[in-house]
Order: structure tokens, then sequence, then C-alpha cells
């Protein structure tokens, strides 16, 4: 509390300095095991945390790499005669836009789990294009 007894608010992760991936790999590192225990909820969603591994399989087989999303709410949007339908908004997608979404296998020292990688992830992976992802997936 401040001496007007109001709360101190914790500013926004927005608003904080942003760190490089450097940085953000040496920060919470736990193993496979220890992220999959975690009880996900509101106050931790945006946690990150790094373990190290090895990327054992890319599944590109079942969901392809990418889907098309809405520009408004970026969720999936399916298509409906000739158009794109966004059914979270309940309306038509005039602009419908690509958007990563990678499967990857990783095997760690404490086991293996599935990670779903979204654009903003994809993103940030060093050196490695959209097709060097599916040349590996396929080699």
């Amino acid at each position: 509390m401040v001496e007007n007894n109001q709360p101190i608010v914790q500013i926004p992760k927005q608003f904080k300095p942003q760190m490089t991936i450097q940085e953000e790999m040496n920060i919470n590192i736990r193993t496979i095991s220890e992220i999959t225990k975690i009880m996900w909820d509101s106050d931790n969603e945006e946690t990150i945390f790094t373990f190290q591994g090895k990327i054992i399989n890319i599944d590109i087989d079942n969901s392809g790499c990418y889907f098309v999303s809405c520009e408004v709410c970026r969720k999936k949007v399916k298509l409906r005669d000739e158009f794109f339908w966004c059914n979270n908004c309940n309306k038509k997608a005039c602009f419908p836009i690509p958007r990563y979404r990678i499967q990857l296998k990783v095997e760690g020292s404490s086991g293996m789990a599935t990670f779903i990688l979204f654009d903003s992830e994809v993103e940030k992976l060093p050196n490695i294009s959209a097709k060097d992802l599916l040349n590996k997936s396929l080699e």
C-alpha cells in the first residue's frame, strides 16, 4: 500500500522492458515433467518457462503448418459457401489471414511433450524459415 491507502498496481507485461530471447531463456528453467504438471490459470497463463530438449518430430500431416484466421479476433475461420466465416465474431471474415500453427514433439531429460507453436513463437525461431521447417519435417 502507498500513503493514500491505494494498492500498488503491477505494471502490465506490455509496458515492461522487452527482454531478448537469450535473457528469457535464462529465467524459469524447468524440465518437461515440471512444466506439464503446472495447473494453468489466468495468473500464470503468460508465464514463460524454458527447458533444454530436442525436437524429434514436426507434425504437419494432421493439421498442416498454418491455419486461416479472422483478421479481428485471430481465431480459425471456416470456409462457408464462397467466403470465410468466423464463428467467434459470428460474421464473415473479409480479410482472412494465414497464420503459423506448428505441432512439435519434443524430448527432454524428463520425458516427451507436444508443443503447438503459433505465429509469434515461430517468428522467434532463430534462422529458420517456414520452408526449412517443412523440409525438416519431410526428412
